[in-house]
């Protein structure tokens, strides 16, 4: 577990139990949470089950790590450094703030610098990468302010409500 004093977070490996301690299968029926994360199947009626099998294949997996953001015991979001490439070291990391009591309050910011000490001291990576959507101006400053760059940016590339927008690429030597 990775703790960070500023706002108190921590991180920790997510487990099976923890969609039952948190409200994960919530989130992820809340069009608002996820529209940002580019995950289509979301949107149809997702099951319990399948999620139960999504995250068991990642705490399987050896190129993925899914962590749990809490803040003061509770889960308020998830964390993940994905699709390693061991050889290059470099992955891609995806963070979801489901709990929307936490949105606009700095957490995904002290959650991005907690995993990217996580990913330089532990995995020994010496690159992540990210993407999103262009209207997600916050996970944007939140990169930033963790110093990822802009490295390029796919224009009218994802379908989000009915419009085309821009994927902004953006990445980090650790």
């Amino acid at each position: 577990m990775i703790k960070n004093k500023e706002k108190k977070i921590n991180i920790k490996l997510f487990t099976i139990l923890d969609i039952k301690k948190s409200d994960y299968i919530e989130w992820l029926k809340d069009e608002k949470i996820v529209r940002y994360l580019y995950r289509q199947e979301l949107f149809d009626t997702i099951k319990e089950k399948d999620i139960k099998i999504y995250v068991s294949t990642l705490i399987k997996s050896k190129k993925d790590f899914f962590y749990s953001i809490s803040f003061k015991k509770k889960i308020i979001g998830t964390i993940k450094i994905g699709h390693i490439d061991w050889y290059s070291r470099s992955g891609d990391l995806g963070i979801m703030i489901g709990d929307k009591n936490y949105w606009n309050k700095g957490f995904a910011s002290q959650a991005i610098k907690l995993i990217l000490r996580l990913a330089k001291k532990e995995l020994n990576l010496r690159k992540i990468v990210a993407g999103t959507p262009s209207p997600n101006i916050a996970m944007i400053k939140a990169f930033k302010k963790n110093g990822f760059k802009i490295e390029g940016k796919r224009i009218k590339q994802l379908l989000i409500s009915n419009k085309y927008v821009d994927h902004i690429l953006l990445g980090k030597i650790l």
